[in-house]
């Protein structure tokens, strides 16, 4: 692999939902900033999904704490990260 492709392993890898690469199963003639934007915004909106679901279940106030931080962070990345697509790619924004 080249260093490109091995970002994209690293960076894109959607180990959630079985493997595989999430910038790879999108329109690979769109730009490579685009397609890393959508897959990080699935991936993050995934990540606050399950911590919605989890965080009133959870026993200890440490992790609670810690997922309620992480949920802040996520949406406000998930927020910038949906500026710039919109900003950068407005004709091809999903």
């Amino acid at each position: 692999y080249d260093r490109i492709q091995q970002r994209r392993l690293v960076y894109a890898r959607d180990d959630q939902t079985g493997g595989g690469d999430m910038l790879d199963r999108q329109n690979p003639r769109d730009p490579f900033d685009l397609r890393f934007l959508n897959a990080m915004i699935a991936h993050h909106e995934e990540g606050l999904s399950m911590a919605k679901d989890a965080v009133e279940r959870i026993e200890h106030p440490e992790l609670r704490d810690m997922v309620e931080k992480m949920m802040y962070n996520q949406q406000k990345e998930v927020r910038q990260m949906r500026h710039h697509r919109q900003e950068w790619y407005e004709e091809k924004a999903a």
